[in-house]
C-alpha cells in the first residue's frame, strides 16, 4: 500500500509540472502573450492549480458520498486523468518544438553575426567614397533588419503553426486513445500443439483475462459487460491472470456478485494474483475473489485429466517488490517442487511475464501472462515483429507469442487500464487458447 501511494504521489508531481510548462508554452507559442513573471497574483495562481488538482485527485482516487463504484465517481476519474495523460503528451511535445524553437534562435543570431560582418566588408571597400559608403551601409543594415525582420515574422508564425498543429493532433489522438479504451475487448484466438497432449481426442479450450483492474477506471458496469461478453464464449476453462483489482480505495465488495454470474466451465475458472491486487489488500483480494466462485491459485498446481492426456494448470503469486522491473521470484523453484511427477501439459498462470526465462528453465510448456498492459500505448516499429511501446523499457516482454526451446509464453494486453484511461494501437483484449493434439490439425503456434 505504501508503494502504490509514493508512486501515485511521485507521478502526480510530475503531471503537476507538466500542466505548468503546457500552460506557460501555450502562452508563449499560441497565445502570444507577455513574458510569464513569478509576482503575488501569478504565484496565488500556481498554487490554486495545486489545491484544484489535489481536491479533483482526491475525488478521483478516494470514496467519496459513501460510493466508490458510482457513475459521477467513474466521470470524474477518467476525466481527469485523461486531462493529465494529455498534458503529459503536450509536455514531451512542447519540449520537443522549444528545440525547435532555440535552433531559430540560433539562426538568427548567425544572420546577425554575418549581416555585421557585411557591414564592416563594405565600409573597408568604400572608405574613399563617404557618401556612396554612408549608402552602401544604410542598404545593407536596412537589408539586415528586414531580413531579421522576415526571420523573426517566419519564426513566430511557424512556431504557432506547430504549436496549434500539434496541440490539436495530440488532442484528437488521445480521444480516440479514449474510445478505444472503453470498445469491446477483441477476441485473439491461437492453437498450441505438443506431444504431451497426444492422447487428447478433441481440442481443449482456455479463456485468459487479465489486468481488469476494477476501480477507478473500471467500474461495475463495465465489468457487468464483460462478465456477459466471457459468457458468451464456449470454452472448458477461464483464467484471469492478475489484476482483478487496482487499489486499496477499490470497492471490491460489489465486484463479488458480479463475479459470480460467470458461467460455470467444464474445468472451472482460476486466477492468480497480481501487484494491483496486493496493493488493493490481500485479504480483502481474497476474499472478493472466493466469494466471485473463483478458484484462487497460490503458488499450487491442479491436474485435469482428459482422455488419455494431463493437463496441469499452476498458478504462482506476484513477487510484489520491485513492482515496475523485478524479475525475482523467490518462491518460484517452492512452487515447482509441489508440482505431481506424472508426465503432461503443464500451463503456467503468471502475472508477470518476466517468469518466462525460469518457466524456460524447467521445461514449463505454456505460460500465461499479462502485467504490460501491451503498453496501452504503441507505434508501428518497421522491421520488427511487434510494435513500440514505453512498457518495452521494463520487460522484454511486452505482448503477444514468445518462444524458446519448448516453451511458449503469450502476454495478454489486458481489458483494463491504470494511470491513463486511453489505448491506441493496443485495444483490450480477452485471448482463446486452443490446445490441439498433434495429428488432429496441422496448424500450430
Amino acid at each position: 500500500m505504501i508503494s502504490f501511494f509514493w508512486i501515485v504521489t511521485f507521478l502526480f508531481v510530475i503531471l503537476l509540472v507538466a500542466q505548468w510548462t503546457v500552460l506557460l508554452c501555450v502562452r508563449k507559442y499560441m497565445l502570444a502573450l507577455p513574458k510569464f513573471h513569478f509576482g503575488v497574483r501569478n504565484l496565488a495562481i500556481l498554487g490554486l492549480s495545486v489545491i484544484v488538482n489535489l481536491v479533483i485527485a482526491y475525488l478521483s482516487i478516494m470514496p467519496f458520498g459513501g460510493d466508490n463504484d458510482s457513475v459521477l465517481k467513474q466521470f470524474i476519474s477518467v476525466s481527469y486523468f485523461f486531462f493529465l495523460g494529455i498534458c503529459l503528451a503536450l509536455f514531451v511535445f512542447f519540449l520537443a518544438l522549444g528545440g525547435i524553437d532555440l535552433l531559430f534562435g540560433a539562426y538568427r543570431s548567425a544572420l546577425d553575426f554575418i549581416m555585421r560582418q557585411k557591414r564592416s566588408t563594405y565600409q573597408a571597400v568604400v572608405d574613399d567614397d563617404k557618401k556612396l559608403n554612408r549608402d552602401i551601409e544604410e542598404n545593407a543594415f536596412s537589408g539586415a533588419t528586414d531580413e531579421r525582420a522576415n526571420s523573426k515574422m517566419t519564426r513566430r508564425t511557424f512556431m504557432r503553426y506547430a504549436a496549434t498543429t500539434g496541440t490539436g493532433a495530440i488532442v484528437t489522438l488521445g480521444s480516440y486513445g479514449l474510445a478505444e479504451a472503453y470498445d469491446s475487448p477483441r477476441l485473439e484466438s491461437f492453437k498450441v500443439t505438443d506431444q504431451s497432449l497426444i492422447g487428447l481426442s478433441r481440442q481443449i479450450r482456455l479463456i485468459q483475462v487479465t489486468d481488469i483492474h476494477y476501480g477507478m477506471f473500471y467500474g461495475s458496469f463495465s465489468l457487468g459487460a464483460l462478465v456477459g461478453n466471457l459468457n458468451s464464449i464456449e470454452a472448458d476453462a477461464l483464467v484471469i491472470t492478475g489484476d482483478l483489482f487496482h487499489s486499496p480505495n477499490t470497492p471490491v465488495e460489489s465486484a463479488a456478485p458480479i463475479l459470480r454470474r460467470l458461467r460455470k466451465r467444464r474445468w472451472g475458472n482460476f486466477a492468480v494474483l497480481g501487484n494491483h491486487d496486493f496493493y488493493t489488500g490481500i485479504e480483502r483480494s481474497v476474499q472478493a475473489i472466493t466469494q466471485g466462485g473463483i478458484s484462487l491459485l497460490r503458488n499450487e498446481w491442479i491436474t485435469f485429466h482428459e482422455d488419455g492426456a494431463n493437463i496441469r494448470i499452476g498458478g504462482i503469486d506476484d513477487p510484489r517488490a520491485n513492482w515496475l522491473t523485478g524479475k525475482q521470484f523467490p518462491e518460484f523453484f517452492e512452487f515447482i517442487r509441489k508440482e505431481p511427477q506424472e508426465p503432461g501439459f503443464r500451463i503456467l498462470l503468471s502475472h508477470r511475464p518476466v517468469v518466462f526465462p525460469l518457466a524456460v528453465q524447467e521445461n514449463i510448456h505454456l505460460t500465461l501472462s499479462g502485467h504490460t498492459h501491451g503498453g496501452q500505448i504503441t507505434l508501428p516499429a518497421p522491421g520488427e515483429s511487434r510494435p513500440w511501446s514505453l512498457a518495452g523499457l521494463v520487460s522484454p516482454y511486452t505482448l503477444g507469442m514468445y518462444k524458446a526451446g519448448n516453451s511458449r509464453m503469450y502476454v495478454n494486453r489486458g481489458v483494463g487500464l491504470t494511470f491513463v484511461p486511453a489505448r491506441i494501437n493496443c485495444p483490450p483484449e480477452i485471448a482463446i487458447i486452443n490446445l490441439v493434439p498433434p495429428g488432429l490439425s496441422t496448424r500450430e503456434v
